[in-house]
């Protein structure tokens, strides 16, 4: 059995979607596809056709299954690692978490060849993998394993049969983050951050920016002249570079920022000279922080949902936060903006750094606040005589 059709695809070769006619058969059981030619080209339909019958022709004498013989065949733990190292090292940020998704896919597929490994055995990998880990690392797996298979199917043989490619609802559907702290339980993580810990967790409920965004920031990145925040677009997670207004975040956190950047060399956050921070560096200072103060299931990255939260809760501008955030849509907003989480009466973004300002900081820093905001000058918040030390 064969039959001929058109898809719509993204060529990588042209840059754009284009259409392209396709020859679809099955053989012992498994259903197989076939690029024969753009739908553009001179004669398509018709030179479609001929393959399609050239293909019966193949079918009906058996040399079908000759020519499918002669194909190369790859084993799973083979293309798996070229897809490591030849895309997923080169272009991709999540290499750590495809490396994470690779070990656990090769348990089970990793002796398979790919042309071989069906629909039943990715279900056999969910049913085992969930007894692991959490769905939304089986939906990584998952993802992982669908680009692997793309990735064959580009550099080796357009007509193997991708298992993933129907599944295109996730199997185990995502909830948003729902953590946020009230200013209580902010006051009080405040407090028991060490010192060097004390200052990137103010930024973060400050700015709203990304772990890495924030860590890789660097004296330059703080524009006074034009009174924004730049982050550069290889810190992003987008790929693409954005500017923060100052005014657009909180005055107190970007008071502490043009605080270490007059006394920043490179880095902002510097471990050691010319190497900015790592959470690993700030790890145990982090999980130390939040058990002194009765805080559970909390990550730093819900630092980030805190400050959405508070910000659309005062503003109620999801198109200026989604561009803070550096968010394309403003649908992922809508999953960091739990307002209806908010326990505290009439809450303020502007709020979350005068509520630890005076007892969660040292002398210098509440005076820098004091000083930015009585006089909203930077210059004269940089001149502040405090501003050396802390």
């Amino acid at each position: 059995m064969s039959w001929l059709f058109k898809r719509t695809i993204q060529s990588k070769k042209k840059g754009r979607k284009v259409s392209a006619y396709f020859i679809g058969y099955r053989l012992n059981g498994k259903c197989y596809t076939e690029r024969v030619i753009d739908a553009d080209a001179p004669k398509a339909k018709s030179l479609a056709e001929d393959a399609l019958a050239q293909k019966k022709v193949d079918i009906r004498t058996g040399e079908i299954f000759e020519k499918r013989k002669n194909k190369i065949k790859i084993r799973f733990f083979d293309i798996a690692d070229q897809f490591l190292e030849k895309y997923s090292k080169v272009l991709k940020k999540s290499y750590k978490n495809d490396v994470s998704s690779v070990k656990a896919l090769k348990r089970l597929l990793g002796n398979n060849y790919l042309d071989e490994i069906t629909s039943l055995d990715v279900d056999t990998f969910k049913a085992n993998r969930v007894k692991e880990v959490e769905g939304c690392t089986v939906n990584r797996n998952l993802v992982c394993l669908k680009t692997i298979y793309n990735k064959a199917i580009e550099w080796y043989d357009n007509s193997l049969h991708n298992p993933l490619s129907k599944k295109k609802k996730l199997l185990f559907p995502e909830e948003p983050r729902q953590k946020i702290l009230t200013k209580k339980e902010i006051r009080d993580l405040l407090k028991n951050c060490s010192e060097r810990l004390r200052l990137p967790v103010m930024v973060a409920l400050s700015t709203g920016l990304r772990q890495s965004e924030q860590f890789n920031l660097q004296k330059e990145d703080i524009d006074l002249r034009n009174r924004e925040i730049y982050v550069r677009k290889e810190n992003s997670k987008t790929g693409k570079a954005r500017r923060i207004a100052f005014e657009r975040i909180d005055k107190g956190g970007l008071a502490i920022l043009l605080h270490l950047r007059e006394k920043a060399e490179n880095y902002l956050f510097e471990k050691r000279a010319n190497e900015p921070y790592t959470f690993s560096y700030i790890r145990d200072d982090f999980e130390w922080a939040l058990k002194e103060s009765n805080i559970t299931d909390f990550r730093w990255h819900d630092l980030r949902h805190i400050f959405a939260s508070y910000w659309y809760a005062t503003y109620k501008d999801l198109i200026t936060l989604a561009n803070i955030l550096g968010h394309s849509t403003t649908k992922m907003t809508e999953r960091y903006t739990h307002t209806y989480l908010i326990r505290d009466e009439q809450p303020k973004a502007c709020d979350l750094f005068k509520i630890n300002a005076s007892d969660c900081c040292t002398d210098a820093v509440s005076n820098i606040v004091e000083a930015f905001e009585a006089k909203n000058d930077f210059s004269n918040a940089l001149e502040h005589k405090e501003l050396v030390n802390i």
